[in-house]
Formats: C-alpha cells, structure tokens, sequence
C-alpha cells in the first residue's frame, strides 16, 4: 500500500493568506487559535493625549519628552527589564557643563529653550532628532555639546529614524510624507492617501520598520485609526488609534488611548493578520518606541516599560478556509488529513472538505496570490445544506464537517514529539468526491479562557484505497463504489501505518531515535539494566556508548597468575587463585570514580568471588601489568624531544622519537605486519 507525497500549510504565510473567520494567529507560537474578544480599549475622555516623544538609543539610553515643561529626561534602559524606576534622569536639553576657559565661552553652547518635543529620534553618532510642536519644526540637536545643528522649518507631527536619514510625518493630506537626511534638504515621498482611508483623515504618526519601510497613520473624523504601509496595504479601522511602531520582527503594533491594550498585525508580501495584542499596564497614550532588543516599549507613570503578550478571552467559535490546496492532476484522489493541534478539555476541531477539478469561475487558485479560497462555494449545487450562517456568506452551503480522531505524537511511525511540546497529530478522512483541487474549512470550538490549538495541517495525495485492491466488480456502480471506498477508509490507515511502521523499522536500533518506552529493551540487546530515575537523555545516551564502555576495561582471571609472580616457586594452593579476577582500566581515576567503580563491583560480582583494581595509575611492572596479560610490548611515538630543563627518561629522549604508531591505531598492511 503506497500514499503518495503531502501538500502542506505549516508556516506563517500560508496560515495569513487562509479565510479567518473568528479565529487568530499567535504568532509568538506560530499557531492558529480562536480570536480574542474584548481587549483592554481603554477610555477616551475628551481629546486625545497630546504625544510625547519617546526613543531609546544606541547608547542604551532612553529619551522621553515632557513637552508641557519644555524638558527631555534621559535614563538608562537595561536589555530584557519589564520596568525601568528610581533612574536618575538628566534634562538633555540642560546647558552642558564645560570646564573653565578663563574669558572665552565655548560657541554653539546656548541652550535650547522653549522646545516642545513631541517626537524624538538618536541617531548612531549621538545626534537627536525632535519634532517641536510649538511651530513644526524638525530640530537636530548635538547629544554631546548640547548645541543645535540644524532647524528644518515643516509643518511636521512626527519622524522616524531609517538608515542614516529621517521619515517625517506633515499635517498636510496632500504631501504627508517626506524623507531627510541628516545634512540634505527634505523630499516629498509623494504619497497618496489610499482610497479605503475615509475622507477627511489627516496623517497622524509615522514608524520605521527594521527592513526601512515606513508605515503612517491616519486618523479619520471619527477617531478611528488607519494604518498605510509600503504597496499602500491599509490596516484598519482600529478604534482610538494613537500612535504606531514596527517590532523588531516587523510586526506592525497600534497604539490606543492611554491604558488601553497594543493591538498587532503581522504582515506578509501577500497578506495580513492580527497577533495576539500586547499589555501596557498604565500605558500614558502618549507615544510608542522600539527597543533595541526588538521589545515596544511606552512610558507609564512608574517610568519606561516594555510591553508583554497580554492574557485575553476568547471568541467560542471561529472558521479557517484554507486556500486551494493543488492535488497536481484532475480527479486526484486524496487521502488522509493530519493536523498538529492541542485540544483542551472543553474544546473541539472539525473538519469539512470541497473538491474541484475546475474553479467555476475558469480561473487556477494560486495560493500565492491571496485569494483564500479561490473559488465561489455557492456556484456548487451538489452541496447540501449547512449551518445556519448568512444566505450571501460562500459558506452558506457546506457542512460543518466531521470530528478528528487522534493518533498519537505523529502521523510517521517511532517519531516523537519534544518533551515540551503539547501538541498531538489528529487524522481525519477527505471526505469528499475526487478532484485536483481541495478546501479545506476547519471549525474550532473553546470557551473564553480555552482555545484550540492548530500549528500545520497535512494531506496525503494520492491517499490509499484498499478498494483498488478488490476485483473491479466491486467498483462498477459509482454510488456502492464511493461508500465502500469510504468503509474501507477504516482500515486502510492503520495497515498503511504498519507497512510504514515495518519499513522504518530499523530507528528501533536507533538509541536517539527509538521511542521511550522501547528504551528498556533496546539497552537489554547490550547487556543493560537502566534506572528509570535517570533523565531519558542521560539513557540514550548511556546506550550510545555501552559498546565503547564495555570495550573499556580489561576482565583477568586470577589463575592466569600463576607461576608469574613467583617463578621459582613449584606449586601454588587453590586458594590463591580460585574465584579471584582483576579489573585493568586504561585510565586515571579520580577518588570519586575509584569508589564508585569499586562499589558497582561490590553490587554486581558473584558473591563467591574477590576483586581487584588496576588503573593506569595505580599499574606497576610486575604487579599492576603483566605481559601478554594486562600489558603488550610495542614501539611507541609519544616521546618528545628533550629540551632545556627538561627530565631525562621523564617523556623525553634525546634525538629523533622513533616513528612507530601508538597501540591499537596500527592498519594491518600498512604499518603493521603479522610475523610468526
């Protein structure tokens, strides 16, 4: 029984680019899980909170303006810290202190008063960036002297810093975007306000992603928030949107009022998505910053804090269409779904399929191009009834689909799972008639505080069918045909599973492959009795190396001695030598080892026998190292040379050490020979 190759959705831009419908991704685990509902929104009272800048530069500093007192504090900002409090903070916008230079002033020393920063940037050599709110200037301030460089006269609200040159955000719909470098004149980006952005929207923020795209906010008459990024992709609306970042994964975060949650999107070149949102515990709704770790970090009344995943309820129900999934010829006949999921106690997955040899409406689903389905659902009359969902939704007319059934870690025999990993592979069956392409619509069910998990899905093309192996009689009516087929579906996994199972059988003898609970038998081929109270990878591997342990130390019985010690003597008494063996090591041990060593032996040697040690430190010619018995004779290439200070006959000779080979590393034929 052969099963063909899988077509797969495993990875982030292929779960983006799938129908979501309730459901969400978490893109911190990579899965698809039920979508949040009602988030911290925070409360508007009144107009929003006028911004202030915030950065943290490559100093590892953080800047933060107060435009009200005409300040920007600086602190320092420590990599992976949740809260930053009780730093001493310095007013940048203070006179630096320069030491006395009798009647001269230093130049350029003037400081800068009246400023009200309501963006702020530093650039790698020390330079800061600010928007003055009092006339929308754009100021470039020396971090060091404390001087002015430069005054850009814009009607600015905003900048963000790329490369070595600054995107400016300007209150005008017409020219709101404009890029300058750091010593040349600015220049209108030309940027149009995308027609899904309402009428009467003005550009509100701007941020710079890692990759240098920039992404500006819109904010509408309303108060809800539109976020314009490269290709003219719009996000949104979002509710209260008050400023925006990019993450140091590109994920596009936006801000709402003060206290409220961080809403995400994660982005790809042909889709977008929301993320789980971020908590800003009493987040002052004045201003986001990147971090240089990556982290969005916000001001808060306790100083600079980093947002954290936030803990949130789930919606109960929630759909995903997958895009068309191509088989790779017509009337192809799939198999089995797979799916890496985690279904908590209270929770349920389902899964209804759709085939097509041909879309209805003539055109090839690409999976690439976005389209999740790719197909109009309601042009397929042979569908029957389905959930009472809207007349005009594409899904008005499918099942919801059967439940999935679990195997185990995985759908590959012996294969295993992560220790830490929770998630399972379910199997379901593709129920549904032959065809190149297939959609798949999976259904998750969870409570407020449980969801589904779902990480990749699998499908086998072609699948096995054990009615290809009956007589063709039994294939003749195509409505007997079809349900036989799907009655023998039953057995045609587990005996394709066993064929597998048999095939890859050899990962049994495999000690990091093979399956726990096949450990204890698989150390009993090589003489082992392991201790359950020893970690599993402390037991491969202790299986691994049996053989080269083994081969380790030398076992000598006793009566081999005799005549040796004393070749004078003519008889020698039973006593002597019966019962007795030596353990010869070719090693040092240390005292721990040599105890342990001799209290294994103690354990496991015949209660009627005596032992002793002998180790390459304790070994003496005569006593410890016998010829022919726990020693050989041979020419060795360890010596080397004897130098000033060295020890005569202590690892060194004089002249030339011979060029002889070490024991045991000889190649007969080659640098050995047998002579009789």
């Amino acid at each position: 029984m052969d099963a063909g190759r899988e077509v797969a959705i495993a990875v982030l831009p292929q779960w983006l680019r799938c129908d979501h419908r309730g459901t969400a991704l978490d893109v911190d685990a990579g899965e698809v899980t039920l979508a949040w509902a009602d988030p911290i929104v925070g409360t508007e009272s009144g107009p929003i909170a006028r911004p202030a800048g915030l950065a943290i530069g490559p100093d590892q500093r953080a800047y933060h303006a107060i435009p009200q007192d005409g300040r920007i504090i600086r602190v320092p900002w420590r990599p992976g810290t949740r809260r930053l409090a009780g730093a001493v903070a310095e007013d940048v916008l203070s006179p630096a202190e320069h030491p006395s230079a009798g009647a001269f002033t230093p130049s350029g020393t003037e400081p800068v008063a009246g400023v009200a920063a309501v963006a702020l940037a530093v650039t790698e050599d020390g330079q800061l960036a600010l928007v003055d709110a009092t006339d929308g200037a754009v100021l470039v301030l020396d971090l060091v002297d404390r001087r002015l460089v430069r005054r850009v006269a814009l009607a600015a609200v905003d900048l963000a810093l790329t490369g070595d040159a600054l995107v400016i955000c300007v209150d005008d719909p017409a020219h709101p975007l404009w890029r300058m470098g750091l010593r040349r004149a600015p220049v209108d980006l030309g940027v149009v306000k995308p027609a899904a952005v309402p009428v009467g929207s003005r550009p509100m923020r701007v941020a710079a992603g890692p990759d240098g795209a920039a992404w500006l906010l819109w904010r509408a008459p309303d108060g809800a928030g539109f976020v314009v990024g490269p290709g003219n992709r719009v996000l949104g609306p979002i509710a209260g949107a008050t400023d925006v970042e990019v993450d140091g994964a590109g994920r596009v975060v936006v801000a709402g009022p003060a206290g409220a949650d961080l809403s995400r999107f994660v982005i790809d070149s042909d889709a977008a998505g929301t993320a789980r949102p971020l908590r800003a515990p009493h987040y002052d709704g004045r201003g986001l910053a990147r971090a240089p770790d990556g982290r969005i970090a916000f001001w808060s009344g306790s100083g600079l804090r980093t947002a954290y995943p936030a803990r949130v309820r789930y919606v109960t129900d929630g759909t995903v269409v997958t895009f068309a999934l191509d088989g790779g010829g017509y009337g192809q006949r799939w198999g089995r779904i797979f799916l890496d999921a985690c279904l908590p106690t209270g929770t349920s997955l389902r899964v209804a399929c759709l085939t097509a040899d041909e879309p209805p409406d003539g055109q090839t689903p690409d999976p690439a191009a976005g389209h999740p389905m790719g197909v109009d659902l309601t042009d397929i009359d042979a569908l029957p009834p389905g959930p009472p969902l809207p007349p005009d939704d594409p899904l008005a007319r499918l099942q919801p689909g059967g439940p999935v059934y679990r195997r185990g870690p995985a759908e590959l025999p012996w294969t295993r799972r992560d220790p830490g990993d929770e998630l399972l592979t379910y199997e379901a069956p593709v129920d549904a008639p032959p065809g190149r392409y297939l959609w798949l619509v999976l259904s998750l069910h969870g409570t407020s505080a449980v969801t589904p998990r779902l990480r990749a899905i699998r499908v086998e093309r072609p699948g096995a069918h054990l009615i290809d192996k009956l007589p063709a009689v039994f294939s003749a009516e195509p409505r007997s045909a079809a349900f036989l087929d799907r009655y023998l579906t039953l057995l045609a996994g587990p005996l394709l599973d066993a064929d597998t199972a048999a095939a890859e059988r050899s990962v049994l003898l495999d000690p990091c492959a093979v399956p726990p609970e096949l450990l204890p038998w698989l150390a009993s081929l090589v003489g082992l009795v392991l201790d359950d109270r020893w970690p599993e990878p402390a037991r491969r591997t202790l299986i691994a190396r049996a053989v080269p342990l083994f081969q380790a130390p030398v076992l000598v019985e006793r009566f081999r001695f005799r005549g040796v010690a004393d070749p004078t003597r003519v008889g020698a008494t039973f006593t002597e030598y019966a019962h007795r063996f030596s353990v010869v090591l070719r090693e040092k041990l240390t005292a721990a080892q040599d105890g342990a060593l001799r209290h294994l032996l103690d354990e496991h040697r015949p209660a009627h026998t005596l032992v002793e040690v002998c180790t390459a430190g304790s070994a003496r010619l005569g006593i410890g190292l016998h010829l022919e018995l726990t020693s050989v004779i041979g020419a060795g290439g360890d010596f080397t040379q004897l130098a000033v200070g060295g020890v005569l006959g202590g690892g060194a000779v004089l002249g030339h050490p011979t060029g002889a080979v070490r024991i045991g590393s000889g190649r007969l034929g080659q640098d050995a020979r047998v002579e009789p």
